[in-house]
């Protein structure tokens, strides 16, 4: 709908953009480039799409010296809770879940990818060092899906005697946020994290296809904070077909998770 808008880069942009200024530079033909939303004329143009980067280790990191990152270090600008300096972080792609109020399933899809957890931490350190930051805030879509992973970086963590802190404030699945990997997180300095749960009516769960148990997220909340780390519940209502009903369900949850913390 905008007339201003040349061109729309779709999923991933790394390769999709360097490709795009890279044709434009030698006035090749851009309906060659996949991954792209183009105008020809009146008409959009959807380009043949680009397969999602399959390996998400080494691709080059932000470059902040391009930007006045200082002026929001300096003002403490932060995602979740102020913990001071804080970078944002990036250690996974996509959902694995197909919730239908998210952008996930049109922008990347059900492939989630993770890049390995020591790459992660020295991109922490690197900021310590370079930015004097002392906290992180990680934006990623669902960061815990995988046990296994979430346990590895912060035992590297906790291994490597890193003094920081991190939050999950985005809202992440709580499946693996058992005692065990609760505990875990608070020892590696993680202080504050988000849950997503949506509602608390079963019908408006299965509505939006949210896939999870109720019971068994309090029962996560529960341990997290018997180990000590803030959390918060997000709750979103006015979905398409929800029901006074569901509405008043939602604030008795709403009412439990309170007394849970």
């Amino acid at each position: 709908d905008s007339p201003g808008t040349d061109f729309i880069v779709l999923g991933e942009g790394e390769l999709t953009l360097v490709d795009l200024v890279s044709c434009i530079e030698t006035d090749g033909d851009l309906e060659e480039v996949n991954g792209l939303y183009l105008r020809r004329g009146g008409e959009l143009v959807r380009t043949e799409s680009r397969k999602r980067i399959r390996k998400i280790d080494g691709i080059p990191l932000p470059a902040w010296d391009l930007f006045p990152i200082e002026n929001y270090l300096d003002a403490e600008i932060t995602f979740g809770v102020n913990f001071g300096r804080a970078m944002p972080m990036l250690a996974s792609r996509g959902c694995p879940f197909q919730c239908t109020f998210c952008s996930n399933p049109v922008m990347y899809g059900p492939l989630w990818r993770a890049r390995s957890a020591q790459e992660v931490l020295q991109e922490i350190l690197l900021y310590q060092e370079k930015y004097k930051a002392t906290s992180f805030d990680f934006y990623d879509l669902t960061a815990i899906v995988k046990r296994s992973w979430i346990k590895e970086f912060c035992n590297l963590i906790i291994e490597n005697g890193a003094n920081f802190t991190w939050q999950l404030p985005t809202g992440t699945r709580s499946e693996a946020l058992d005692s065990e990997i609760t505990y875990l997180l608070n020892a590696a300095g993680c202080k504050y994290l988000v849950y997503a749960p949506e509602s608390g009516s079963v019908r408006v769960l299965k509505m939006i296809k949210k896939r999870l148990s109720l019971a068994k997220l309090k029962s996560s909340l529960r341990d997290a904070h018997k180990n000590h780390l803030g959390t918060k519940v997000n709750i979103i209502f006015g979905f398409p077909g929800e029901t006074i009903g569901n509405i008043i369900t939602s604030y008795k949850f709403i009412i439990e998770v309170a007394m849970i913390g």
